[in-house]
């Protein structure tokens, strides 16, 4: 169970607290599928998955989409950290969130108003330059999280002799989930766009729309590790 100190001697409560800042930034990803798919079947009946987590932006589900990710990239850019590179990587992370939404992925269908697509609400005009910079977007913002998580976290001021037992424990989840982070996007990469796997399988088994869970998921539970809300000293 989430615990966020509200001691209300103390000043740094709330959104000027680091620790609920990572707590935060935590939750809402680790919420964003789950909302995305949950609100998309209460509204319009829609049980598959789609494509990718971004396909979501052309859907009834798009305000939940764009609202998540706006937040997570203000969170991002306002994150102090502990030391000066962890506010360059957040904000260049903020950064891509903010581009991922600005420039969307390819559209789900060219005609969003056909029975069978109810779930879909619109459709852009096709541009391979704001396709790719998205990918390239999604991109820094995964991998600038699993560098966070796998290398900035797991930093102490303590030799490791001397830490202690909950953080030699809390490094270990940070570099498995910096670990699962970059396998998700290696799956992609390998089997999606070079094509190690054929690409009906690939579409069929929605991978990239899983290998994306598993990222965000992941960069969940290091942030929500980092806000100390578990394993905490």
């Amino acid at each position: 169970m989430l615990k966020i100190n509200y001691n209300t001697s103390d000043p740094s409560i709330w959104v000027n607290n680091s620790r609920t800042f990572r707590i935060l930034v935590g939750v809402n990803g680790m919420l964003l599928p789950v909302l995305l798919w949950l609100f998309l079947y209460i509204d319009t009946g829609q049980t598959e998955v789609l494509v990718s987590i971004s396909h979501y932006y052309f859907t009834r589900a798009n305000s939940i989409f764009i609202g998540v990710m706006s937040a997570l990239s203000m969170f991002l850019i306002v994150y102090k950290g502990e030391e000066t590179l962890d506010f360059y990587i957040s904000v260049i992370v903020g950064l891509a969130a903010i581009c991922v939404i600005l420039f969307p992925t390819d559209n789900l269908t060219s005609y969003p108003c056909e029975e069978s697509c109810n779930h879909i609400i619109a459709c852009v005009n096709p541009n391979s330059f704001r396709e790719k910079f998205h990918l390239i977007s999604a991109a820094i913002f995964l991998g600038g999280l699993a560098f966070m998580s796998g290398v900035l976290f797991v930093k102490s001021d303590k030799p490791k002799n001397n830490r202690g037992r909950k953080k030699i424990i809390r490094n270990r989840i940070y570099r498995s989930c910096a670990g699962l982070m970059l396998l998700a996007m290696a799956t992609i990469f390998f089997l999606g766009f070079l094509n190690w796997m054929p690409e009906q399988q690939y579409d069929d088994l929605k991978l990239t729309y899983w290998m994306e869970v598993l990222a965000v998921e992941s960069f969940g539970v290091s942030w929500l590790v980092k806000g100390e809300a578990i394993f905490r000293d």
